[in-house]
């Protein structure tokens, strides 16, 4: 069975060119790796725990998960109030942000993720009926 973490904060680091992230603390990181790992398991309804066909993370698993890991770690540092302007000229006032809106929905890890997706599971009802 592949035990969690999928990958190691040393993983990300090597992986990743953002110097925010190779400079984020490992504790840190492993926050953003279990979120990611989460993200993954919630888009494939699959969390990799069958014996029988996950005896280790699948590959392309790994990359998925390093790749939100990584969105993850670099943006969590921002710090929100930096991301609004504000002026008031007279009686009006406006205010924008200058910060990005970006999801882990925008990294397109779909064709990383679409061999292990399994469909959502519906509800099933078993009804017995007899005639009285």
């Amino acid at each position: 069975m592949a035990t969690r973490p999928w990958v190691t904060p040393a993983e990300v680091k090597d992986y990743t060119e953002f110097e925010t992230v190779q400079n984020r603390p490992d504790a840190k990181l492993l926050v953003d790796i279990a979120r990611a790992e989460n993200y993954i398991i919630h888009r494939t309804n699959n969390d990799f725990t069958d014996v029988e066909k996950y005896q280790t993370i699948p590959e392309d698993i790994k990359i998925a998960t390093k790749l939100v890991a990584e969105f993850y770690a670099t943006t969590a540092p921002q710090d929100p109030q930096k991301k609004y302007q504000s002026e008031t000229f007279k009686d009006y006032s406006y205010t924008i942000t200058s910060g990005s809106d970006k999801s882990a929905d925008d990294l397109d890890i779909s064709a990383l993720i679409a061999a292990y997706v399994k469909p959502a599971s519906t509800g099933t009802l078993n009804m017995k009926m007899r005639k009285l």
